[in-house]
């Protein structure tokens, strides 16, 4: 894929969205950073996917709530008014 077409269907059996925020203990996060600092890691996508790359942090999984979803483009606005205008 170039970003913007796909060459293949991603399987969608057990694909799970992502929601934040993600939590450590003090201790684990403490760790991972000195442990991506020490193998010349600078960037990461999250915190979570650190953990991954570094293999320190088990995923726990929690179920969420679809409700609770990031705002960041002006359809999520529309998203966010037609959930609320749905619960009233």
């Amino acid at each position: 894929a170039d970003g913007s077409t796909s060459d293949k269907v991603v399987p969608r059996e057990g694909m799970m969205r992502a929601q934040t925020p993600h939590t450590f203990p003090l201790a684990t996060l403490r760790e991972m950073l000195r442990e991506a600092e020490g193998q010349g890691i600078e960037e990461s996508q999250s915190i979570f996917t650190l953990a991954g790359e570094l293999g320190i942090a088990p995923l726990h999984i929690a179920r969420g709530d679809l409700r609770n979803f990031k705002i960041t483009e002006q359809s999520d606005i529309l998203i966010y008014r037609a959930l609320k205008t749905l619960e009233e």
